[in-house]
């Protein structure tokens, strides 16, 4: 059959089947949503449509910015970049952080001089709506009735009519990597995207020559000794649930590997030492028959253990790898610090939810666990695990007092003992307008002491807001040598954080140094940086050994 005629037949499949479809679901849609307004109130505002998370519109290239305490290191030479949700074109009240377009913000150092520019990262999903200069995401509230109706129909007019729904492909817009020469912006749910530096251009998707075939989450991990990348990746579904991948130093993919993982659940960070990588399945669980009651299907079970995949890390195929099995409490965690081997057992640190509830939320879990839970419990602690080899067993216990999220660490004894990591505090009243649904933010920075449990804290009072202290060692390269857990080099460095001011309504970039949290310089910034998720220092040298564009691959 032609090409011609294969068109013409499909633009009748089209017209006969597809259409009159979905204007039966069109309708059905219109009468659930008439029942849903007469019955349930409107949806508020989204928070991500309010004060600090609300999107910038515009793309900006400053040099030279004003540096309004202090002074800038001479020696830091390479560029700082946060990647955050920043929709280009806001939609209705489903717009949510894992849902806006990712935008970059840079802070390029030289001479202790410090220049500006944001840009958004050019997906395929921005470059269509730039187009049109709309949104044209076709959203699925969870909670509505029609949800179910909504993704059982998808597959089938996407495989009739070729129809892509644009809120299924990446926004790239949760954290970087870099991996042989190449700059990686990364989302919860699909394949890296190349941008370049220090210009923030967009190249392309990377799959690494369609070597990768399954999606990754954000956070990916390089060892400094061997410069290897290593990553995974989950879906709901279908099994295998988890897939886990390893890329070598030169940028040759060494192969994936299937993770036995049931039931489905969200999984957004692993971590490795130097043996293993340690994936985590934990107590918020994907269960789409939730949805026949119109109710979100994720949801947390606090009684459903966690249990930890230990996969041999260099491991390129399921047929020899033998995975060991650990057992936890209960709980969540977004985002590990580090791991290392130590005798017979692999030890984990990481922040730890009790329980938690994560949009969209379903009404009724929320006031049961406000009823049974204190306010503490719904946000994370420093926590560790300890696995046991040879027994089988895990040993767990809380380390921090304080509510701590967002940690890092010097990335030169990732996979190794560390002593300090460098964390997000949330304070207590915070903790308990969280609990009440209420807006909440992060007020200070910790130096977290894995030895002996102390906090060193910098804050910079009233109305000013943090966001993530990425480690800059002292010389402005991206590692040093290894020496050892609280070795003279571990913290001899700086961070770097981004500072809000809900006064004035604008942001500020501070460097502090590591080693007393004291306020090294900050810089005055040209406007707000709205809240977003994880940054990275790119060293000179890094920036200066990126891989050239094809010239194919420009845009």
């Amino acid at each position: 059959m032609s090409s011609a005629a294969s068109q013409v037949l499909g633009l009748l499949k089209y017209l006969l089947f597809v259409v009159p479809l979905y204007e039966l679901f069109q309708l059905c849609v219109w009468v659930l949503d008439r029942v849903r307004l007469k019955h349930w109130k409107p949806a508020p505002v989204p928070y991500m449509l309010q004060q600090n998370f609300f999107p910038v519109t515009d793309e900006l290239h400053v040099e030279s910015l004003v540096v309004e305490q202090g002074q800038v290191p001479e020696a830091l030479d390479g560029m700082y970049i946060r990647i955050g949700p920043n929709a280009h074109f806001p939609v209705n009240e489903t717009y949510g952080e894992f849902t806006a377009d990712g935008m970059l913000h840079g802070f390029e150092v030289k001479n202790g001089k410090v220049s500006y520019r944001n840009r958004f990262v050019r997906t395929d999903k921005w470059l269509q709506e730039n187009v049109v200069k709309k949104s044209l995401e076709e959203p699925i509230d969870l909670e509505k009735p029609d949800a179910l109706m909504r993704i059982l129909l998808r597959p089938l007019i996407t495989k009739i009519t070729g129809h892509q729904y644009l809120d299924t492909m990446s926004v790239a817009n949760t954290a970087l990597e870099y991996h042989s020469g190449r700059c990686l912006a990364l989302v919860e749910s699909a394949k890296p995207v190349w941008v370049t530096l220090p210009d923030l251009k967009t190249v392309s998707t990377y799959s690494w020559d369609g070597a990768l075939t399954h999606n990754v989450t954000a956070h990916t991990k390089v060892d400094p000794g061997n410069g290897n990348l290593y990553m995974y990746g989950y879906q709901l579904d279908k099994k295998p649930y988890c897939q886990y991948s390893r890329v070598a130093k030169d940028g040759k993919f060494l192969g994936t590997v299937p993770i036995d993982f049931d039931p489905a659940v969200y999984m957004h960070s692993f971590e490795m030492s130097e043996k293993y990588s340690i994936i985590m399945h934990h107590s918020l669980v994907f269960l789409p028959e939730r949805m026949v009651e119109g109710k979100s299907p994720f949801y947390f079970d606090e009684f459903k253990p966690c249990k930890f995949a230990l996969v041999p890390r260099e491991a390129s195929d399921s047929k020899d790898v033998q995975i060991k099995w650990f057992e936890g409490e209960p709980g969540l965690t977004f985002h590990f610090v580090n791991a290392y081997d130590e005798g017979d057992e692999v030890v984990l640190h990481g922040c730890r939810y009790r329980v938690i509830i994560i949009p969209p939320v379903v009404q009724e879990d929320v006031k049961k666990f406000q009823q049974k839970y204190k306010p503490t419990e719904w946000n994370s602690h420093m926590y560790e695990w300890r696995f046991n080899l040879k027994t089988g067993k895990t040993t767990e216990r809380q380390l921090s007092e304080s509510l701590l999220e967002f940690p890092n660490i010097n990335l030169a004894y990732r996979a190794r003992k560390h002593r300090y990591s460098y964390c997000m505090r949330m304070n207590q009243e915070d903790a308990v307008n969280k609990w009440k649904g209420l807006d909440m933010g992060y007020d200070a920075i910790v130096k977290f002491d894995h030895l002996t449990n102390k906090e060193t804290m910098c804050e910079w009072g009233p109305g000013k807001w943090v966001g993530e202290a990425i480690f800059i060692p002292r010389n402005g390269a991206t590692t040093d040598s290894y020496v050892g857990p609280g070795g003279e080099d571990e913290d001899d460095g700086y961070l770097s954080v981004l500072v809000y001011d809900d006064k004035i309504d604008n942001s500020s970039w501070c460097i502090l140094d590591a080693k007393d949290m004291s306020i090294v310089a900050s810089v005055k910034l040209p406007r707000r940086v709205p809240y977003g998720f994880h940054g990275k220092w790119f060293s000179r040298e890094q920036i200066n050994a990126q891989v050239p564009v094809p010239e194919a691959m420009k845009l």
